[in-house]
């Protein structure tokens, strides 16, 4: 299964490589023309011994639009070509342009995913720790605003205690006051 994401990343990391593959791959294809193409499908079903009546089977279709694609007027690029490349096990590239990927290429592919795949570990690595740390910092202050509130409730209480001690301070002096005057009267 062909993943996006993952042959994007790779060309971000290491794109002259991705690139010379990319134009090796372009340069091949416009250097053949259709004629060729069409001796290249021909060839590989040959090679397999398939004849174009078992080819257009396989791909359920009437056996003269098969002879159309290896001799002349059908496009060579549609649909079915995809179809004819299952078939012959080979990738479209190497139908349409006579190339397949060379193992020095498929070795030099295989080393940068596995160099992405370490560093992408080393990157979640960092990320988890600088997470962890992160967490700590957090349950860090949280303990700090628990004490913060825990201070914020008693400084109330010792508000509260120190209001009803003034109320009754002042009500202390007021009844003061007014014994004075009923004694003054």
């Amino acid at each position: 299964m062909y993943r996006f994401n993952e042959h994007c990343i790779i060309f971000n990391v290491y794109p002259s490589l991705v690139l010379t593959v990319f134009l090796r791959t372009i340069i091949s294809f416009i250097a053949m023309n259709e004629k060729d193409i069409r001796k290249n499908i021909k060839s590989l079903r040959e090679s397999r011994h398939l004849s174009q009546q078992k080819m257009a089977d396989l791909l359920n279709i009437e056996r003269n639009t098969y002879r159309n694609i290896e001799n002349g007027p059908t496009k060579i690029i549609n649909p079915v070509l995809f179809e004819i490349s299952d078939i012959l096990e080979v990738s479209v590239l190497r139908l349409l342009a006579g190339y397949e990927l060379q193992e020095e290429d498929l070795r030099n592919l295989e080393e940068l995913k596995v160099d992405y795949n370490n560093r992408v570990k080393e990157k979640e690595n960092d990320y988890e720790g600088q997470l962890m740390d992160m967490q700590k910092l957090l349950d860090d202050k949280n303990e700090e605003l628990k004490k913060a509130y825990a201070w914020l409730h008693d400084k109330d209480e010792i508000i509260c205690l120190l209001k009803k001690r003034v109320s009754e301070k002042n009500q202390k002096i007021e009844n003061q006051i007014d014994s004075e005057n009923t004694n003054n009267q």
